[in-house]
């Protein structure tokens, strides 16, 4: 369906997240998805090669025993690591559980606890470590490093760098991800985000596909340029807090692509020019 399609919004009633990304890697296949900047230049990375990716490590999730419903929490820093691990959570039938990349050792066990979560992405050594410290560690089946540069040197046997942990999957994208649009429903949830906790412990909010699609959707409302112009996403808020999530979604059925950042606001509009 074209980003016209979606004017009036209601017909997102019956639109899954995974349905959008298998029509992006068709009709936007060697367009561009995201960039980020490793070593001083920006990378780019089509549609196609995403869709690739999110359907190996969903497939490689599943492999290891992850199940439609299952929890998957990622906490990390702005990476496209974090966007490939959020859409494969999502597209393997999971739910994904965002982790502010800052939570304290206790903060990260009051998650894991609360979300029911068996799987976990952390993004470098520094919240591996946090992880390892929350208690929970031990009851997670996979904790999975997403930073490229990390070598595992020892610990516990479930820690694995994303690397080691799909490096043997080999998967037919376009055939993995026909059958996960087929059972995928709008109504199925596929994330909970934890508020600030400021009237107690935090409070999960769990979102639909057809809530999060809605939010990204209302953002168009403003101006119906923002669903056929091509534009650019920039983004720099934590890669858990929902605003960002609507933002990506947002890629999904608009003419935008996104800008990862994790520089000042001011520098990530700067660059977002180039």
């Amino acid at each position: 369906m074209s980003a016209e399609g979606f004017a009036s919004g209601a017909q997102l009633a019956d639109v899954t997240i995974p349905q959008l990304l298998s029509q992006r890697r068709v009709e936007l296949s060697d367009e561009i998805a995201f960039k980020q900047k490793r070593r001083g230049e920006w990378i780019a990375t089509t549609w196609k090669r995403y869709s690739d990716l999110v359907a190996k490590l969903a497939a490689t999730l599943q492999k290891a025993g992850f199940e439609r419903g299952d929890r998957a929490a990622i906490m990390g820093d702005v990476s496209q690591e974090w966007l490939l691990a959020d859409m494969a959570i999502i597209c393997a039938g999971g739910i994904m559980v965002g982790v502010y990349f800052t939570s304290s050792a206790e903060e990260v066990g009051y998650y894991l606890t609360d979300s029911g979560t068996s799987f976990m992405f952390v993004g470098s050594e520094l919240q591996l470590g946090t992880v390892l410290a929350s208690g929970r560690a031990d009851q997670l089946k996979r904790i999975i490093v997403l930073d490229p540069a990390w070598k595992k040197a020892g610990g516990p046997a479930n820690v694995v760098s994303l690397h080691d942990f799909w490096r043997e999957t080999s998967v037919d994208a376009d055939i993995f991800l026909r059958e996960q649009v087929a059972k995928a429903k709008a109504s199925d949830l596929t994330s909970i985000g934890y508020t600030s906790g400021t009237t107690g412990f935090p409070k999960g909010a769990m979102l639909t596909h057809l809530s999060l699609l809605a939010g990204a959707h209302s953002v168009t409302l403003f101006t119906s340029k923002l669903r056929s112009d091509v534009h650019r996403v920039v983004v720099h808020l934590p890669m858990s807090h929902t605003v960002r999530a609507h933002r990506q979604r947002h890629c999904l059925y608009s003419s935008a692509w996104c800008r990862i950042s994790a520089r000042t606001a001011q520098s990530s509009l700067r660059r977002s020019r180039k």
